[in-house]
């Protein structure tokens, strides 16, 4: 199996939820350290990108050796900029990239994605949509991402589309509820309904 590194980008605004989402936690359990729980055993990078950097040295992974915590190096540019520094902190030619508040996660199907070959971008699209995360991304994009945020782009679904990008098969999707992995928690009720269902416990 080739090598492979994960992004997990946790720097945004959070504006819907109104609350930091890399710091949602419920009795002491926090979301990020439960994705990162899941994706260490199927990476052997994975890459932290984040604004609040000590919150995550406190954390239980920050002493995991494949474990790196780091930030965008363009500022308030969005998840281009979290693409960028991940990528620029990568070592592995195959990169997969994920939110922090994507907590679906299954094993099998991370296996199945990585096992894909692809160009450039591996992605999904559903209902006529690219989903830009859950996907993979070659390191040798790093120049052209450079140049495209430098021109003033943030659009992560626009630099997508400048390529031929390759597509994870959708009849994969819709079994055994893979589609689930794509799923945000944009919302608190999203949160509330994420607890009910993983603790079976109302907040």
């Amino acid at each position: 199996m080739k090598k492979t590194s994960a992004i997990i980008l946790t720097g945004g605004k959070s504006i819907r939820m109104n609350y930091p989402k890399e710091m949602l936690s419920f009795k002491g359990e926090y979301l990020i350290e439960n994705i990162v729980e899941k994706l260490y055993d199927c990476f052997e990078d994975i890459i932290i990108v984040t604004n609040n950097k000590k919150f995550h040295y406190q954390r239980s992974y920050s002493n995991f050796s494949n474990v790196k915590i780091v930030s965008d190096l363009y500022k308030n540019k969005g998840p281009i900029a979290g693409l960028h520094a991940g990528l620029y902190n990568s070592e592995n030619e195959d990169n997969f990239l994920v939110a922090c508040d994507m907590p679906f996660i299954k094993k099998d199907f991370l296996n199945y994605i990585k096992s894909i070959k692809y160009d450039k971008i591996l992605v999904a699209k559903r209902s006529g949509y690219i989903e830009p995360f859950f996907a993979m991304y070659k390191l040798n994009l790093l120049d052209d991402l450079i140049k495209y945020i430098e021109d003033g782009n943030k659009s992560l679904n626009g630099f997508i589309k400048r390529f031929d990008y390759d597509l994870i098969d959708c009849d994969i999707l819709n079994t055994n509820d893979n589609y689930r992995v794509f799923e945000n928690l944009n919302y608190p009720k999203n949160w509330r309904k994420y607890i009910k269902e993983v603790y079976d416990e109302d907040i």
